[in-house]
This record gives C-alpha cells, structure tokens and sequence, in this order.
C-alpha cells in the first residue's frame, strides 16, 4: 500500500518508534546478539537493530546460503521496518530512516556498556549513525542478485520487504481496485436524493457528499477528526441503503471488543435523532470484532473460517477504527467480502494505528486526498444533491480523455470530513488537536501554556524509574524464567 505514497514523491510512511527502545549494551536484557559478526554485529550495538532483527537475518542467511553481509544488514533492517509498522525498506533512505526514531538522545552519551567494550565500540553504542559503516551505491544490486530475493525478501528497485507483506500488498491492491472499479447500480437517484434531503440540514454538507459517497461506491472512505461525525453519517448510509433494500444484510464491526462496543453504543445513539421510519429500518445494529467476524480459528493465527471459498453472507460492511487494521487481517477480510458486498471503511488516520504491520487506512486517505472524483461518481453525486453541479474541483483534474478512460478507483470513493461538532472551530482544542496532528510540537505547548482554562499543562516529577533502580527486579524476572526452564 506504500506505492501510490511512492508515486506521489512523499516517500514511506515513517514507521513507529519502536516499542522496545534502545539496545540497552545488558545481556540480561535481550536485545544484544552476542553471537552476530560483521555489521549486523556493528549495528546491533549502535542500537540501530534489535536482537530478533539479527537473530531472523541469520537464520534467513543460513538456510539460503547466504554470506553476504549487506544482504543480510538489508534483510534485518526490513524485519525491524515490519516490527515497527512500515512493510518496506528503502535501501535508499534507509540511512536517514534508520536513525530518525530510534536512538534515544541520552544514549549520544556512550554511557551503554557493550560486551567487550572497545573505543569503536562505545561510540557505535552511542547510537550515532555515523559510528557504523553503511553498504555503499551497490547495495541494492547486491540485494537483488541474493537467492534470498524472490524469496523470504521482495526486491523492486531499492525497495525491500518480506516476501508475505509484499504479497499481502499486492492482494489488497488487487481487491480494492476490482471492487472500486465495480461501480454499483442498485440505487434510485429520485429516492435517493429525497432521502438525504430528508436526513442532512444544509450545513451538513460535507457529511451529505460523504454519505452519497458511500451509498454510491461499492469501495469508500469515510475519514475524519474526532467529532467530525463519522458515526452519525454512517447511521445515515445504513439508513439510505436499507430504505431502497430493506432485506439488505448490515454488519458493524470494528478491530477490537472495546471499539465495536464504542460503535455499537455511537451508532445507536446517533439514530435516536433519526426520523422514526429511518430509526425502524436501522433496527437494532450490533457490532462485532472482525476476528469474531470472520471466524477465529484456534489452530491458525492468520486465518479463519471465512475466506475465498466460504464467503461472508453481507450486503453491507462497516469496519469502525480502520486505522487499527493491520495489513494482514485487511487482507483476510478482503478476501471473505462478496464481489457485490458494499465496504465502508470508518476512521481517523491520525489515530492509533495498528499494532501489527501496515497502515492501510492512512495510505487510502493519502491517496484520496486533494483529488476530484472519476466522472462517474462526480456525476452521480451531483444527480442526488451532494456535489454542486458547477463546481469546478468536483471532476478529476486530469486531461478530459485520460479520466474518462480510467477506471473508478478506491481514491474516488476517500471523503473526508473537516467540520468539527463536538467543540468550537478555532477553539483552543481545536487549536491544540491540530498542532498535535501535525506534529508542531512547540505551537502544542505554546497552546498549553496559553493560559487558557480549556487546556491546561499539568506539570509531572514522576518520571521514568532510573535504569539502575530496576536492576533488582530484573534479577528476580530472570531468575523466575530461568526456574521455569
């Protein structure tokens, strides 16, 4: 999913810090390869790679026969990528990538021990990048030529991932792009128009297109901020499809049993303020985990009962907080939706991501961000009153031949709600929610210490507990395990 980011000269999405932190230079703590040779070696104790990183690299290695050393630093550096929540390593950028989130500024002291404890050693530990020796201009050739390409690793260009992600890629492009292609045709224009006449107030006008948007589309993206009124406009999509198929099979769900939980409550409380006769066709609208969904399966982790050939019975699909859903179960889900079956995908990307690797909701609103409509669709929508039938952004701004001709992709399907509900525009949360959306962190703080009651700094002396003081327990943790065999 990091091609149409690639494509549009953005680059990778930058991937997660990492849980485990900085390589500590403790044996007792797990994260040195005492074993690893070479730079693997080298960049384990500059705390640029992890033990498991290492540990996989080398196993990778000896059972293709493979020696050399690039390769393998290529094949540890794409394991940690994928740890972190980026499925791809661009040899290329891999210098400036590495070092961005992962080294502590405490660690630039060189305070870490290391086993052996040598100068060279103490300044890699320092967590500099300069300390280590990075493959030089043909790094990537020799990644490609390794038997280990093709394989356990994908190689494009100087890009790299683990042969399953690349492949959960390329199925989850493939589906979305069949299914956005397939532009559905159930729908009365008249009704349809009257309907959302009937459920969206004039300055509604962004969550009006956006339910079109999803009524029309057999793929969509409903995006948005916190109290931007995602949950309230799905309520109306389901209330827009079932008032013209009203035997239509519905299904909430969302990643976790807390979210669908949220979403169940969300959903029932928006309809309360629904007209009567769209609340009964809402009825009562549970919601459910995906894993449950799908049908978990103790003795497989990533599959379950439902898949190609057992497909899930629905006519409409929500998935809530889809910026939690990995690649992997995106790909699984695709694969047990019914060709015919409507997807809506509901979330902030700005939110929590996933745990596992992927962000396939942030590449999808990327994607659709700034762009007009396929003609199609742009059409449609203004047939039913949701897009102005003169406004001039409304159109793909591509050549009118070149549009025309291209299929209705899952971008055409991105609406992304901006109008904040739940506090005032220009606010002093809204100030701050920004600033922390786009990473300024000195306009955060600033905010903070504005003065303003509605967001307050509460200073804190609880910080972290000292390394030292933890050296007790970590001796009775190690003891404990090392008992238990």
């Amino acid at each position: 999913m990091g091609d149409a980011a690639r494509a549009r000269g953005r680059g990778v999405r930058p991937p997660r810090r990492p849980r485990d932190g900085p390589v500590s230079g403790d044996p007792r703590a797990g994260d040195l390869a005492l074993r690893a040779t070479g730079l693997l070696r080298d960049f384990n104790r500059a705390g640029l790679l992890h033990a498991a990183d290492v540990h996989v690299a080398r196993r990778l290695g000896a059972l293709a026969g493979e020696e050399d050393e690039a390769v393998l630093l290529a094949a540890a550096l794409v394991v940690r990528s994928t740890r972190q929540g980026s499925v791809v390593v661009d040899l290329a950028t891999a210098r400036e990538t590495t070092a961005a989130d992962d080294v502590d500024d405490e660690a630039d002291d060189g305070a870490r021990s290391t086993t052996e404890g040598t100068a060279d050693e103490g300044a890699a530990a320092g967590g500099a990048v300069d300390a280590v020796v990075w493959p030089g201009e043909d790094w990537a050739a020799r990644v490609a030529a390794s038997p280990l390409a093709g394989g356990p690793l994908r190689v494009e260009g100087g890009r790299v991932w683990l042969g399953r992600y690349r492949d959960q890629e390329e199925l989850v492009a493939r589906e979305l792009a069949t299914r956005a292609a397939d532009v559905p045709d159930d729908l009365d224009a008249g009704v349809l128009r009257r309907a959302l006449d009937r459920l969206f107030d004039p300055a509604d006008a962004d969550q009006r297109e956006a339910a079109a948007g999803c009524a029309l589309a057999r793929v969509s993206v409903l995006a948005g901020g916190p109290g931007t009124g995602k949950t309230t406009t799905v309520s109306k999509v389901v209330a827009l499809l079932r008032e013209q198929h009203p035997t239509w099979r519905v299904a909430l769900a969302a990643p976790t049993g807390r979210a669908a939980a949220r979403l169940a409550e969300a959903v029932r409380d928006s309809s309360a303020h629904l007209p009567e006769e769209d609340r009964e066709r809402l009825g009562d609208l549970p919601a459910t985990t995906l894993h449950r969904l799908l049908g978990w399966r103790p003795d497989a982790r990533h599959r379950f009962r439902h898949d190609r050939s057992d497909r899930l019975a629905l006519e409409v699909l929500v998935v809530d907080e889809s910026s939690m859903v990995s690649l992997t179960l995106m790909a699984r889900l695709l694969e047990a939706l019914r060709p015919h079956t409507r997807l809506v995908l509901v979330g902030d990307p700005d939110q929590l991501a996933s745990v596992e690797a992927g962000t396939v909701l942030g590449d999808l609103v990327d994607a659709g961000a700034g762009g007009g409509r396929h003609p199609r669709l742009a059409d449609a929508l203004a047939r039913v009153g949701a897009l102005p039938a003169d406004d001039p952004g409304r159109h793909d701004p591509w050549d009118v031949g070149a549009r025309t001709a291209r299929p209705v992709t899952v971008r055409d399907g991105v609406s992304l709600l901006r109008t904040t509900r739940r506090y005032a525009g220009g606010g002093v949360v809204d100030r701050l929610a920004a600033a922390v959306r786009d990473g300024r962190g000195e306009d955060a703080l600033a905010v903070l210490l504005a003065g303003d009651p509605g967001a307050v700094l509460l200073p804190t002396t609880a910080d972290a507990v000292p390394e030292a003081d933890l050296d007790d327990v970590r001796d009775d943790v190690v003891a404990a395990a090392t008992a238990l065999g």
